[in-house]
């Protein structure tokens, strides 16, 4: 019964690092875009520079609260949408 006790303070220990080294790895992407948007670039163009696949994670999970935190702003403010949109640190 001890030995159970032990087991899941290691594993809570685990998943509790597990959690916040992917915080911290969201928090660093936030940072490099934000140095990587001084000048405007696309979604795309933001996807290379994190290596990352999916330009919808990008948009959703990196973009999106960026702007909502008025920390990056859209260069066609009158079409959000539009294919060749582009990213700005404010």
């Amino acid at each position: 019964m001890k030995n159970k006790g032990i087991v899941l303070r290691l594993y809570l220990e685990i998943m509790w690092l597990v959690v916040n080294n992917k915080v911290i790895h969201k928090v660093d992407n936030k940072n490099e875009v934000l140095k990587f948007c001084i000048e405007p670039k696309t979604a795309v163009e933001i996807k290379n520079m994190l290596k990352i696949k999916l330009r919808q994670y990008i948009s959703s999970n990196i973009i999106k609260p960026l702007i909502d935190d008025n920390k990056l702003e859209y260069t066609n403010k009158n079409s959000i949408n539009a294919r060749n949109q582009r990213y700005k640190t404010k």
